[in-house]
Formats: C-alpha cells, sequence, structure tokens
C-alpha cells in the first residue's frame, strides 16, 4: 500500500467514527447558504424578573418579538395563559443552534417545552420562521443593543 491510499483510509477512519463520539449538545453541520435575516426584538431582561415573566401578555399585537436570555442550560416551557396574539418560539442552545421551533396558540393553558435543553428562547409572531426558512439547526446570533431593552437577533438559515 502506498503512503496516499494508507493515509485515504485514516481519514475515512476517522470521519465514520466521529459522529459516535459526540456530544448530546445540537451542533448544526449545514453551511449556512442563505442572506441572514436580523430582527429587532426587545429583550426580556433578567431572567424571572417582572418583564422576563410576563413576557408579551396583555399585548394586542406584537412587533420584532422578544429574546429571553436564560443565562444557563435550560428545559422550562413557556405559556400563553395571558397572550392574546398566536405566537412562534425558538429554542436555541448556549452555541447559538435553533433546536426547537413551537407555534404556541393565544390564551392557551398548554405548557410549551423544547425538545431539547435550551439557553435563549425567541418569540415572534406566528408564522415568522416558517415565512423566512428558519428552521431547526440554523445558527442563530444575539446582538446585544446599545439600549437594554432591545436586542438584534441575526438568523443564519442553511
Amino acid at each position: 500500500m502506498n503512503t496516499s491510499t494508507v493515509f485515504l483510509a485514516l481519514v475515512a477512519a476517522v470521519l465514520l467514527i466521529l459522529p459516535a463520539c459526540g456530544s448530546d449538545r445540537a451542533v448544526s453541520t449545514q453551511i449556512p447558504t442563505a442572506e441572514p435575516i436580523s430582527l429587532a426584538v426587545e429583550d426580556a431582561g433578567e431572567p424571572w424578573g417582572e418583564k422576563f415573566f410576563t413576557g408579551l401578555s396583555g399585548r394586542e399585537s406584537v412587533e420584532g418579538g422578544m429574546l429571553f436570555d436564560f443565562e444557563e442550560t435550560v428545559t422550562v416551557g413557556f405559556q400563553m395563559r395571558k397572550t392574546l396574539v398566536p405566537l412562534s418560539i425558538a429554542f436555541v442552545s448556549e452555541t447559538g443552534i435553533i433546536v426547537d421551533i413551537k407555534n404556541m396558540a393565544p390564551l392557551s393553558e398548554d405548557s410549551y417545552v423544547s425538545a431539547r435543553p435550551y439557553r435563549y428562547a425567541i418569540e415572534v409572531n406566528q408564522g415568522y420562521f416558517a415565512k423566512h426558512g428558519i428552521g431547526v439547526g440554523d445558527l442563530v446570533e444575539v446582538e446585544r443593543a446599545d439600549s437594554e431593552d432591545f436586542a438584534i437577533v441575526v438568523f443564519h438559515r442553511s
């Protein structure tokens, strides 16, 4: 066997073994191909503070959306008990990968729970993610605005 054949066999073996050695973290293997989409959203503030807890409740319309940063990985669910408009929610891992998206019905008592642990949750008008081709596995960047009340969320679609 010549050196290049041995090298190619070694590379093939490593590529076959590596996926089995992965962690439980969500990792996107897709390369973003579409133009990124930026969205200005309200920042829900400190985890479990008043604004964080009430979110978009009581509003008759939503402009942009709202970002919830738990500052650690969590598995808690969201409710729509006092929310008047239908929303979609993206659950985003600490590494910035969308791990789940749910559509939430207004005034629902249901608990909307991510299929995987997450750090960030982004609520938007229902259908926003589908309309813009944003899905599970896409990369999200959170850019803090000068104001503590807002953030810019950049979606890198694959």
